[in-house]
């Protein structure tokens, strides 16, 4: 085993002193009429820590404008603010919160599909939409009415779907089910149909990531199922995953838990998806790469007062890797009065900005690899929302990612996708719009015509008008940047459907994707890696997109060309303080290059000049001093440094 490997912090609690308390989620001001979990975590003196919301002691200062429960469950009343704190022994914590005038306008339950099989879990979403344009995710605090087969009566049948615990349920046996949300205890509902349908499976998409295993580190996997009557459902707790040594004559397939990827140390091994006698097999490779630090990737590095950052921090590898491991690390703030950054479940690496300033940001894995950020704050007030689409159009049966960016009064923006709540203007359910952290700006149509759709936030909104029309697919190009490629290089291809009425819009999501020989060239047709080239072995193959009995092709050729060696280019001066972006080029035995600019591992000696390995940043160098430094870029083995002059900032 190499390096680190990357687990949570120990969890185990133990009777210890309690030297710490956390509270989650982090805010400062809630709307009138909310209910909220808050969570809190003990830190003990032996490193362990433990959830203690419904053992420690919590408390208002002004119960009229926000009370607390004893399990930390916050009702807000009226305007004005107050002070909540927690305590566990002779350690507390205090929190200011003020409650605004804005009101509770609607909730709405989220599903990711309203089509499930029998015996699945499965979760609902629920937010609450308020009158200045915020939103709060209330999934745990909402009570759960359901109603089964007679939709129309009270009566219950619990044979076919049940609650199981907070915001989640199992169904049973095929029929339907309506879920109802009710919040606060009043008459604020809203309530989905279920069906659980007889669809037979038709077959198992698996994504594993990466699929270049670093022995002894993490990976994750999942699997979709795709049944007879068009649904694709995560199933990826319901199959049974195995694990099986490659280049064995009779090699034994052991199981494992997908929370739990197991450590492997042989060089080849197939990973199978199963239910029933449908399956669906994925080979890894296991290398040995050496864990060299981890970074935080921390942009926007200035944040809005009362606005949270979603960190997130990556493991640097010398094979030029990087694995996110933004829950695997603990979190701290140099100065709470400024940010707060949370360690606690689904809100771990929020950065809260509190009051104006500028503070150190750590994360730290199991204390041997540590980095900090620096993270400014703004009292700058948003002023603006702009909602960005690729198309003021779109075909129905496809569906749109829309983008906000705020405006603030210092003339900075951002992006605010994820804290933006979306919701669509018109009375009927005419289109579904995402407000999760993974589908907020999504939006897909139910029906032809022109919609409004509003996001919100801090008080601003905004309106676009998008068309759905029952334009008809008329052709399809497959976007692809080279028809060659080289031994194990991976390449994520990307479509466009040109429609009846002219309009072009990106499709990759909805073809499905498929290759002539999956043994030379793989393509993943996952939903969470669509379009994901994979060259095996050397040779030809094609590649098709198909939608809607319409199919491009496109042939690729895998190339057996050795790589010879490497370059590095600057195409400007390096000055103190500016971040400038370098490129790495590979050339190769048959006399072609390759950018592996973001392929590379990248890395500088001594402390005045640092080298970025971040996704989508890797070569960008930036001097604390002038001088003359050398930076390194590694691949594949090869070695090649440049040495570059460092100007004074003038």
């Amino acid at each position: 085993m190499s390096g680190c490997e990357l687990s949570p912090p120990n969890s185990i609690a133990t009777n210890d002193e309690v030297v710490k308390l956390e509270i989650a989620p982090l805010l400062k001001t809630l709307p009138r009429g909310a209910q909220l979990t808050l969570h809190a975590r003990a830190y003990f003196s032996d490193g362990s820590y433990q959830n203690v919301s419904k053992k420690a002691r919590w408390f208002s200062t002004e119960p009229e404008v926000l009370n607390i429960n004893n399990d930390g469950t916050i009702f807000t009343f009226k305007e004005g603010m107050s002070t909540i704190s927690v305590s566990m022994g002779e350690l507390s914590i205090a929190k200011d919160v003020h409650v605004s005038n804005a009101t509770i306008d609607f909730i709405k339950i989220e599903a990711d599909s309203l089509t499930i099989r029998p015996n699945m879990e499965f979760s609902l979403s629920v937010f609450a939409f308020f009158s200045d344009g915020s939103k709060l995710d209330i999934s745990k605090d909402i009570n759960w009415f359901v109603v089964n087969n007679d939709l129309d009566s009270k009566a219950t049948d619990p044979d076919i779907i049940v609650k199981t615990f907070d915001n989640y349920f199992f169904s049973l046996t095929p029929g339907k089910g309506r879920i109802t949300a009710n919040y606060n205890n009043e008459s604020i509902n809203d309530s989905v149909i279920i069906t659980v349908s007889h669809a037979e499976l038709d077959e198992i998409r698996t994504s594993i990531s990466p699929t270049t295993y670093i022995s002894g580190h993490t990976a994750s996997v999942n699997a979709f199922g795709y049944y007879s009557d068009g649904s694709i459902l995560d199933v990826t707790s319901v199959v049974t995953w195995t694990y099986s040594e490659l280049n064995q004559p009779e090699p034994e397939a052991f199981t494992f838990n997908p929370m739990n990827f197991p450590s492997l140390q042989a060089e080849k091994y197939k990973i199978t998806a199963s239910i029933g006698e449908i399956n669906e097999s994925t080979n890894i490779t296991t290398i040995d790469a050496k864990l060299k630090s981890i970074e935080i990737d921390a942009l926007p590095e200035n944040i809005p007062l009362e606005e949270t950052n979603k960190l997130q921090a990556y493991a640097i590898f010398d094979n030029g890797s990087a694995q996110d491991i933004s829950n695997s690390v603990t979190w701290s703030s140099h100065d709470t009065r400024i940010i707060e950054v949370s360690n606690i479940d689904e809100y771990t690496s929020n950065a809260y900005a509190l009051t104006e300033g500028s503070t150190e940001i750590s994360a730290n894995l199991s204390q041997m690899f540590e980095d900090t950020k620096t993270i400014t704050t703004s009292d700058a007030q948003l002023v603006s929302i702009a909602i960005n689409s690729p198309n003021q159009s779109i075909a129905l049966g496809t569906t749109i990612q829309l983008t906000a960016t705020g405006t603030y009064a210092d003339g900075s923006s951002r992006d605010i996708t994820k804290l933006a709540s979306w919701i669509s203007l018109d009375e009927q359910p005419v289109l579904k719009t995402g407000n999760k952290d993974s589908t907020a700006g999504k939006v897909e149509p139910y029906r032809v015509g022109q919609f409004a759709i509003q996001a919100g936030f801090k008080g601003i909104k905004n309106t676009l008008m998008l068309t759905i029309s029952d334009a008809a697919l008329q052709s399809i190009t497959i976007n692809n940047s080279t028809d060659t490629l080289f031994l194990d290089e991976q390449l994520t291809l990307t479509a466009t459907g040109v429609y009846s009425d002219g309009i072009s819009q990106d499709i990759s999501h909805l073809v499905t994707w498929g290759s002539s020989d999956p043994e030379i060239l793989f393509i993943s047709g996952h939903p969470y890696t669509q379009g994901l080239l994979t060259a095996i072995k050397s040779g030809q193959a094609s590649i098709t997109a198909t939608l809607n009995d319409i199919t491009q092709e496109q042939q690729i050729t895998i190339s057996d060309a050795v790589l010879s060696n490497i370059s590095i280019q600057a195409d400007e001066s390096l000055v103190t303080h500016t971040p400038l972006q370098l490129t790495a080029t590979a050339s190769y035995s048959n006399g072609s290059s390759r950018d592996i600019t973001e392929k590379a591992y990248w890395y500088t000696e001594g402390e005045s000049l640092s080298a970025s390995n971040l996704p989508g940043r890797k070569g960008i160098i930036t001097a604390d001093d002038s001088g003359e430094f050398i930076i390194y870029a590694e691949f594949q083995g090869i070695n090649t440094s440049l040495s570059i002059n460092t100007e004074p900032n003038q």
